[in-house]
């Protein structure tokens, strides 16, 4: 259902270092202006609104770094965090809440393979991410673990 023209403005930042030899941390900040500038005859009242489940703010830091101060450069441990802000809803009211994920990596390379895990979610606590028609969970803990080779 056509439900009228959006416009989506914002600014992207992102910042990457080195701290000594070894680790590097990498953050990011999203703003995101998502507005209705033109409703459906159908629902004049959505003009100027936010668009639902768009959240105005989101930030984000990862932080890794090789275990070689400790004889061990083939091991590399990771973890950081990302929080979403508050999005709202088109349909009823509610929101979707602003929620903070944290996750975690550990990988090891020899020669041409790397072997890793990655955690996604470490609380594994139960949230909202979105209520843009019907609420929506967030994903649960996630566990990948992978090998490479390379060529």
């Amino acid at each position: 259902m056509q439900q009228g023209e959006v416009r989506s403005r914002g600014v992207e930042l992102e910042a990457k270092g080195r701290i000594g030899r070894d680790a590097q941390v990498l953050a990011t900040y999203t703003y995101t202006d998502a507005k209705t500038t033109k409703a459906s005859p159908l629902y004049p009242e959505e003009t100027g609104k936010r668009t639902s489940g768009i959240p105005p703010h989101q930030v984000a830091l990862w932080a890794d770094s090789t275990l070689a101060a400790f004889g061990l450069p083939q091991l590399k441990l990771g973890a950081g965090g990302r929080h979403v802000g508050e999005t709202t809803s088109q349909w009823h009211d509610m929101h979707g809440g602003d929620y903070t994920v944290l996750d975690a990596m550990a990988s090891y390379s020899t020669g041409a393979w790397r072997l890793a895990l990655n955690i996604s979610h470490l609380s594994d606590k139960t949230f909202i991410t979105a209520c843009p028609y019907r609420c929506f969970y967030g994903e649960p803990r996630k566990v990948i673990v992978s090998a490479a080779y390379r060529w």
